[in-house]
């Protein structure tokens, strides 16, 4: 299988970051409000950034943001992780669109176990909805007998450098996280990862060679086993006792 790397030089605020009405930053800034949604944003408390590269040595990434459910979560991943797209102190990442992307990304990882076919159909029916969404933005409704075409998701730009091991190989350069990510999640839905769902806490997991969880285990982590059957065990208890005491 050919060598393809991804290239992502990122940043976090080392001053940390705060939740914004949109149009109040647009409005403040001397921009049109009313041409924004009226939206959240996660913004940066300053423009000092702290660079890193967060892919390098971590291609589970794609797996914390796809736990992301909630605006606090979002910002424990911002925290963690820096900002999912471009921001500055007077730009952020819209809490909705990110909540949405993260939705995408589980969706996308329950259907790898169900097959190539449902998983294909998946991620057409998320573009072709992208589409629709990008329409309603500005006013208007997709046109009837809209040509879909060739549906794809944009991660970044592809180019064939010289490698001493292999010759040649390819590498995926980004500029934004959530480029990054939509990378580390084709590699984990097109290879040989094993995905399951946790019956606990009914997250996303890779499970199999490399990853110190058995390929047929139900659980994400040793604890939330633990805490299943302890659980199991409590429910079997109850039921028995009501079942005692009405006879």
């Amino acid at each position: 299988m050919a060598t393809v790397t991804i290239d992502l030089d990122w940043w976090r605020c080392p001053q940390g970051y705060r939740v914004a009405r949109a149009r109040e930053v647009i409005r403040a800034d001397g921009d049109n409000a009313d041409a924004h949604p009226d939206e959240e944003w996660i913004m940066p408390n300053t423009n000092e950034r702290a660079m890193y590269r967060p892919l390098d040595k971590n291609d589970m990434v794609c797996f914390a943001f796809a736990k992301v459910r909630t605006p606090e979560s979002l910002i424990g991943f911002v925290k963690a992780y820096g900002p999912i797209t471009r921001t500055s102190t007077v730009w952020g990442d819209s809490i909705p669109t990110c909540l949405r992307w993260a939705q995408r990304f589980r969706e996308l990882l329950e259907c790898k176990e169900k097959g190539p076919k449902k998983l294909a159909a998946a991620f057409e029916s998320q573009l072709r909805a992208s589409i629709e969404r990008s329409y309603k933005a500005v006013g208007d409704s997709l046109p009837a007998g809209y040509d879909f075409g060739s549906l794809d998701q944009l991660i970044g730009t592809a180019h064939v450098i010289p490698n001493p091991a292999t010759g040649v190989q390819v590498k995926i350069t980004t500029d934004v996280l959530i480029g990054g990510l939509w990378w580390q999640l084709a590699q984990k839905l097109s290879g040989v990862a094993t995905i399951r769902i946790c019956q606990c806490c009914s997250e996303v997991f890779e499970a199999g060679p490399g990853t110190g969880k058995h390929i047929d285990t139900n659980f994400c982590c040793s604890e939330h086993k633990v805490r299943y059957f302890s659980l199991a065990r409590t429910k079997f208890h109850k039921r028995r006792k009501m079942a005692i005491e009405i006879d």
